[in-house]
């Protein structure tokens, strides 16, 4: 038997009615002991009424994902003993995962992201809030700028950003007009 502590993480994002046919981006990353295995960028196909919404359709692709994932390392010797990690900057999708109960302004969802809720009751995820400027799976979904996208897709590699970067990062952040 291997070791089993093999840790999996899901930063998982959503960015509302940003195409011009009022379709969102979905992105996520699966991260294994400090890295991504799996990063994804798609168009959610259905058109989303409001933010959680769109964060429940990327939140419902993300999770079928990780469970995968779970699933192919239990078959490889690294059962998941523990639940896995998922990190949201929306507080509403968080809400909309924890209780079981249906809710007025959620009624309108689809069957099928009950899933989600079902994998939390179980214990196989717990939902974690993040801050959006710590949201690692936004550059998966949106442009952003210099800064975040190489801080994040630094995060994502594995290896920390590095002290030059740091520097310039807190030069600018002395400015009002620059936001990182």
């Amino acid at each position: 038997m291997v070791d089993d502590q093999v840790s999996i993480e899901l930063y998982v994002d959503a960015s509302y009615n940003t195409l011009s046919n009022g379709r969102s981006n979905a992105g996520w990353l699966i991260m294994q002991s400090g890295a991504a295995t799996t990063a994804s960028s798609k168009v959610i196909k259905s058109i989303a009424t409001s933010s959680t919404h769109s964060e429940i359709h990327a939140l419902f692709h993300a999770v079928k994902d990780l469970m995968y994932t779970r699933r192919l390392l239990g078959e490889l010797g690294y059962p998941q003993n523990k639940p896995s990690v998922v990190y949201e900057d929306n507080a509403a999708c968080i809400k909309f995962a924890e209780t079981l109960k249906i809710m007025p302004r959620t009624k309108h969802i689809e069957i099928k992201y009950l899933y989600v809720k079902q994998l939390v009751a179980w214990g196989q995820i717990i939902m974690v809030k993040i801050g959006t400027d710590d949201q690692v799976a936004d550059f998966l979904t949106k442009v952003l700028d210099v800064y975040k996208h190489k801080r994040f897709s630094s995060i994502a590699s594995g290896t920390p950003c590095d002290a030059k970067f740091q520097r310039i990062r807190a030069i600018f952040s002395r400015f009002n007009h620059f936001s990182f």
